[in-house]
């Protein structure tokens, strides 16, 4: 359902930039205030822009920084751009096998970055043994600049090297473990991006989330949910964005569920999307959900009245 909808379609939603704090809650009406007055064209889903209710600079955009060791260059979805890969040439194999053999005998910093740069060469997943071996490397520089070179690869080995990465106690490594997985597409990656939702660094959650968004339907609606239900304010509305984003019915209970959010900004925002959408004041999630069960039917899947 949310296949389509790329992080550059969310402009002013969710922002990649250079580093940014993490946002404050916003004080806001406690869920249960007057819902806004309804449209004139009643029926139709009217979603409140973050521009529109908060204006520039506000909770409503999720600043984060993306990877310092990131290389290639961001396709249209916001990933690192896609790169063909091989197998390698006798005399490339010849060349990596050296450098897998330099990597296990622990260099300093440097030699290992030199390590690394010349590997860059090799435009194969053959390089998985020389990025494990730099995993265990002292210096974080080079274990995240390991991780860069399988940027842009989308081979399914790679997701056992990203999720040892995501233990990392460098957050840039983690975050650089991210963009490494950014093109592959796999329930087997699904768990990983769930579990970083809960990361302790903002960039790290929400470049998983915006990995997560990439994935399959049944992956995508879970990571969806696991964020809108996340007491991390910046987590749930990265979840809360999207299902303005794009209504549906199956949006419908997520958004309720959030108005049980310990955030009041989370559930002021859970609060003003139903109401703009069905005109109704829901003050809590049971409440909701009752009415919900009961008028469903009368909406179609873009939750447009079937009969205003």
């Amino acid at each position: 359902m949310f296949k389509h909808l790329s992080v550059l379609m969310l402009a002013g939603l969710i922002v990649a930039c250079g580093p940014k704090p993490a946002p404050e809650s916003k004080p806001g009406a406690a869920a249960g205030s007057p819902a806004p007055a309804p449209p004139k064209s009643a029926g139709k889903h009217r979603p409140v822009r973050d521009a529109d209710r908060h204006g520039p600079g506000s909770p409503g955009s999720i600043q984060f920084h993306r990877g310092k060791y990131l290389r290639q260059q961001l396709a249209d979805d916001g990933m690192p751009a896609a790169r063909k890969a091989g197998p390698l040439q006798n005399d490339e194999r010849a060349l990596l096998q050296n450098l897998i053999t330099q990597a296990k005998a622990k260099p300093a910093a440097d030699a290992a970055l030199h390590i690394i740069d010349q590997a860059r060469e090799l435009n194969s997943i053959e390089v998985l043994p020389l990025v494990s071996a730099m995993l265990a490397h002292a210096d974080a520089d080079v274990r995240g600049n390991a991780l860069s070179l399988l940027e842009g690869l989308g081979d399914l080995a790679v997701i056992p090297v990203v999720n040892t990465a995501m233990k990392d106690s460098d957050a840039e490594v983690r975050l650089q473990a991210i963009e490494a997985a950014g093109r592959i597409t796999s329930p087997d990656l699904a768990p990983i991006l769930l579990n970083a939702l809960g990361d302790a660094d903002l960039s790290v959650r929400q470049l998983a989330f915006q990995a997560g968004m990439r994935q399959d339907d049944a992956s995508r609606m879970k990571i969806i949910e696991q964020a809108v239900k996340s007491p991390v304010e910046d987590v749930a509305q990265a979840g809360v964005s999207i299902l303005e984003a794009q209504p549906s019915k199956s949006s419908v209970p997520l958004l309720m569920d959030a108005l049980s959010s310990p955030s009041s900004f989370i559930r002021e925002r859970a609060h003003d999307i139903l109401g703009l959408t069905f005109h109704e004041n829901f003050t809590n999630t049971d409440g909701a959900k009752a009415w919900w069960q009961q008028n469903h039917s009368n909406y179609d899947e873009t939750l447009v009245l079937k009969n205003p």
